[in-house]
């Protein structure tokens, strides 16, 4: 994802925190929908790179160290 690029991951455990379903990337169930998804973003070159973009700036706000950091200093801000 950081790399802009959208992620076909399994609809199970933690991959639902990252994933946006159809914002981000795609959440699949199945070898079907998971080829029908994969043969989408080939094909779709406007799709793939909005997702790719959406993507990266998930992992940018929700899970590099920076925002870790932030919030760290806002709990100390408010004591």
């Amino acid at each position: 994802m950081w790399k802009s690029t959208p992620v076909i991951g399994g609809n199970v455990g933690g991959i639902r925190y990252q994933i946006d379903d159809g914002v981000n990337g795609f959440l699949i169930s199945s070898i079907e929908e998971t080829a029908k998804r994969i043969v989408q973003l080939v094909d779709d070159n406007e799709l793939r790179d909005e997702m790719g973009h959406k993507a990266r700036e998930t992992v940018r706000k929700n899970f590099l160290l920076t925002r870790y950091l932030e919030q760290y200093l806002d709990l100390f801000a408010e004591l």
